[in-house]
């Protein structure tokens, strides 16, 4: 009995998240697959700077800011559904709304992915000082997760 469930395609839009949707097309094959971009609102981002905080939610700058972060978001995930087309997969973008890593663990369970598939660096500056995605995602997640590794 074939398994329809789709894999977890997460696109950052880095060159890495790129190569991941390749390996994972030569890896899993043609299968219904979401593209999964994920976005951090502004107030999450800042949140050691009580003023700061104030003024920007006070301003309306983090709205302003969550609007364009939000609309690239959709961008980035139909550019990574267009790639993984591309590669054969039957892809449909999702944007999500939270830390990276634990979208990507609730996302994945609430789709009951197949697999998860993710790029070993991304486009977060801070990865190196905390810890990466996909390392926390291979520690938490209850599916399989590919992590392709960088070109080089």
């Amino acid at each position: 009995m074939p398994d329809d469930r789709p894999v977890l395609l997460c696109f950052d839009g880095s060159a890495d998240a790129g190569r991941a949707i390749g390996a994972a097309a030569a890896l899993l094959g043609v299968r219904p697959a979401v593209v999964l971009t994920v976005w951090e609102p502004m107030r999450d981002l800042t949140p050691l700077n009580p003023i700061g905080d104030a003024v920007g939610r006070l301003s309306g700058l983090y709205a302003d800011v969550d609007d364009a972060g939000f609309e690239l978001a959709r961008e980035t995930a139909a550019a990574g559904t267009e790639l993984a087309a591309g590669h054969g997969f039957a892809a449909r973008p999702w944007v999500r709304c939270g830390a990276a890593a634990a979208t990507i663990e609730r996302v994945a369970d609430e789709l009951d992915a197949i697999a998860v598939v993710l790029g070993a660096r991304g486009r977060a500056a801070t990865t190196t000082m905390l810890g990466s995605v996909s390392a926390r995602v291979c520690r938490h997640a209850r599916h399989p997760v590919l992590v392709v590794p960088p070109a080089g």
